[in-house]
């Protein structure tokens, strides 16, 4: 079975000239391709998003306003808290 990991998938969004102007100096001072940039960029951005979320759920667990069944299935006794 092929490793998820290695599937990738067609990302196309219009962007301002401005930033493909600055990722494409980038990637010329840097011998890369745009594709490679765009791939980093992205990785970053979800290697990030995925540290904060594991913060979140660290934080979440160790709340004492949350039971012990309401911290395992996520949710927030806390009334006033935001949804």
């Amino acid at each position: 079975m092929a490793d998820p990991k290695d599937d990738t998938t067609d990302l196309r969004s219009d962007c301002p000239r401005w930033i493909v102007d600055v990722i494409d100096a980038y990637a010329i001072a840097n011998r890369k391709t745009r594709k490679e940039i765009h791939v980093q960029l992205a990785r970053e951005w979800a290697e990030h998003q995925l540290h904060i979320a594991k913060v979140m759920h660290s934080v979440a667990a160790g709340n004492p306003l949350l039971t012990g069944d309401e911290r395992e299935s996520g949710a927030n006794s806390n009334p006033g808290a935001h949804r």
